[in-house]
């Protein structure tokens, strides 16, 4: 009997096989982090792409709202930078008159236009220019959050602008040079006898280059390689740049990517490349995109109110609140289901002569609103509605009433709120706010006056409106058909029988 114990057969691997496996999962291992970190900045990179959609968007409606596009931000502090200058008006040139042209049974006469004499040049006219034509997103200025405008690597996304934008001779050559699009001075005040030859803002209009068969000189255009053999876009008045990786760096790019940073008109767009690398990401705002968002019939209104007797435009003041230094608001007891419910009221008389007496007149502001405003609801049915007003002449012509509860807001501000105690400088509450314009039409008095009232009714201290950008048009225009002589009916002839 062999009472020896059996000797196990099984082996460890040698240092020679253990080398040779840890040799093969380093290769894999390595082979798989490059995979995923490819996929990683892709991600990244088209995460960046996104947010230049957002930006876009928030310029578009900018521009809808404001008329003019905002400059870039050269401090990186959110806000368009603007310089002010002294521009030239450019000289107008003499118009011939245009002779009447008679009537007839069925044509009514067309008056003669009278000729316009040559004008010269004005000069030292003031105008608020922007301070550079690149540099980040005005954020600030277009309602965005800075993390908004940043990509993917935190560097803050580039702006460039058509570069004539820091000239003031071109910025007064309206509605015609591209940087009228940046222009948002009002009609400047002239010596006697003087015509504006341009416009009252907006300063651009359908006739704002570029147009379909002219390009401006100084708008930009992206192209597919440093080298513009091939124009991917022409005639684009801004470019929103992200640099993503390379966003730091100024030299040792590729061709494609200094291209971009090197303040000239032309910028490259091309595929996400690791060799040569390429990552950055490009959107342009077209001149026919900001056009779009306007309305012709409006911006023709109030370009021609210096050449057209048959529009008179005033503007009114801005009743503004904001936040905690609101003037119109800051009322109640702050109890949602009072009936005590309080008002604030704003007036303003505006005139435009007793010869306008009974005229239409049509108003266009933007109201901007604030608070934890409450409505009645199924829930909730005890809350006292908080509402604001727009009024003339004693007639309610809007009511504006918003709810806090629903999701339909435009955004976030953030306030100082007294009862709930702390630093006053450091705001401690944040409530929503919601941006509405508005269009409205009302009847001169008997004096020719328009009264308004802006008033707002709540229950909360921390309701407030702004109301902005008010102006009036009043319409002063000729009927659209003659008045044709009476007919009689004449003896013999049937067929005139019955006419009167």
């Amino acid at each position: 009997m062999n009472n020896h114990p059996r000797r196990s057969h099984h082996q460890g691997f040698t240092l020679l096989e253990l080398a040779v496996v840890i040799a093969i999962v380093s290769v894999l291992g390595a082979g798989s982090l490059a995979v995923y970190s490819e996929f990683h900045d892709h991600a990244k990179w088209q995460e960046s792409q996104a947010k230049l959609q957002v930006i876009k968007k928030a310029i578009l409606k900018f521009t809808e709202k404001n008329n003019f596009v905002p400059c870039p931000d050269a401090n990186q502090n959110g806000y368009e930078s603007r310089t002010n200058a002294s521009g030239r008006i450019p000289a107008v040139p003499a118009t011939p008159a245009i002779p009447a042209v008679p009537g007839t049974e069925t044509r009514p006469t067309i008056p003669a236009i009278p000729a316009v004499p040559a004008q010269p040049a004005i000069p030292n006219i003031p105008v608020s220019t922007c301070s550079a034509h690149t540099g980040t997103v005005p954020y600030e200025t277009l309602g965005l959050s800075r993390a908004s405008v940043e990509d993917s690597w935190g560097n803050l996304i580039v702006y460039a602008v058509d570069q004539g934008v820091t000239d003031a001779d071109l910025m007064l050559e309206c509605p015609t040079d591209t940087s009228c699009f940046f222009n948002r001075n009002p009609i400047p005040s002239l010596p006697a006898n003087r015509v504006f030859p341009g416009s009252a803002l907006p300063a651009f209009n359908d006739a704002t280059l570029p147009t379909e068969t002219q390009l401006g000189a100084n708008n930009l255009r992206i192209c597919a390689d440093s080298a513009c053999s091939e124009i991917v876009a022409n005639g684009q008045v801004v470019i929103l740049l992200a640099k993503n990786q390379n966003g730091q760096l100024s030299s040792g790019l590729d061709a494609d990517e200094a291209d971009n940073i090197d303040l000239d008109r032309n910028f490259v767009v091309r595929s996400y490349s690791k060799n040569p690398f390429y990552d950055d990401s490009l959107l342009g705002v077209s001149a026919y995109e900001l056009k779009k968002q306007t309305e012709t019939e409006t911006y023709e209104t109030v370009n021609n109110i210096n050449t057209n007797t048959n529009v008179t435009l005033k503007s009114g003041e801005n009743i503004l609140g904001g936040g905690a230094d609101k003037s119109i608001g800051n009322i109640g007891d702050n109890n949602p289901y009072s009936q005590n419910v309080q008002t604030a009221v704003a007036s303003q008389t505006i005139s435009f002569g007793a010869e306008n007496a009974g005229k239409t007149v049509i108003m266009q502001l933007d109201t901007k609103a604030y608070g934890t405003w409450d409505q009645p609801s199924r829930r909730d049915s005890g809350l006292t509605s908080d509402q604001a007003f727009i009024a003339a002449n004693g007639e309610i012509l809007e009511t504006l009433a918003y709810d806090s509860t629903q999701n339909d807001h435009d955004g976030y501000y953030n306030y100082y709120d007294p009862a709930l105690g702390g630093d006053p400088n450091t705001p401690n509450r944040t409530e929503k706010y919601w941006e509405d314009s508005h269009e409205v039409s009302f009847i001169l008095d008997g004096n020719g006056d328009a009264n308004l009232e802006f008033a707002v009714a709540t229950t909360g201290t921390d309701e407030q409106v702004d109301f902005t950008n008010i102006q009036l048009i009043l319409y002063s225009t000729p009927p659209l058909m003659p008045d044709f002589p009476s007919v009689q009916p004449i003896d013999g002839i049937s067929q005139t029988q019955g006419l009167e």
